[in-house]
């Protein structure tokens, strides 16, 4: 007594090959997105005063006041309350340098792994190239802010691997 195949409706209307290009590309988007979040979160981990307050140290800004060099901000009340409203700046005192090497070092790993992927999916398979590139660059984000509290060596490291995993 055979049974018949069902087939899913969605298989008749979208062709497979259709459906893995939207599914890649859902990986792609995901990828990127992982990309691109520690340059979003760099402005709110680094904290503004003490980089400039640290050049301001080093450099020789002659007659002007920590105002003129804190670019002139000033802390106003909010219309109609008399609470004063303080920006709060975050545990990171990174200079522009180690910005640069941080988020850089993401496409240094990028440029290492080219090689060694490519051979991996000719043995293997393109999919299990692409869970491994996802599930590397989601374990290395998830680990940044731990690393970051470390040292700012570990979280080039972390970028590294997000790279390898890009």
């Amino acid at each position: 007594m055979d049974v018949p195949v069902r087939e899913s409706v969605l298989w008749r209307v979208f062709p497979a090959r259709y459906i893995l290009a939207v599914l890649g590309s859902i990986g792609f988007a995901i990828v990127y997105g992982l990309k691109v979040n520690l340059s979003v979160a760099m402005v709110g981990m680094l904290n503004h005063t003490a980089i400039k307050m640290a050049q301001v140290a080093e450099g020789g800004h002659e007659n002007k006041s920590v105002h003129e060099l804190l670019g002139g901000e000033e802390e106003c009340a909010p219309t109609g309350g008399s609470s004063n409203v303080t920006e709060q700046d975050g545990p990171f005192a990174w200079s522009s340098e180690v910005q640069g090497i941080v988020l850089s070092c993401y496409f240094w790993g990028y440029f290492i792994s080219q090689l060694p992927a490519a051979r991996i999916a000719e043995l293997y398979s393109a999919k299990w190239v692409m869970f491994f590139s996802v599930f590397i660059n989601v374990v290395c984000t998830l680990l940044t802010p731990v690393m970051c509290e470390l040292h700012y060596s570990a979280a080039v490291l972390m970028r590294i691997g997000e790279g390898i995993g890009g």
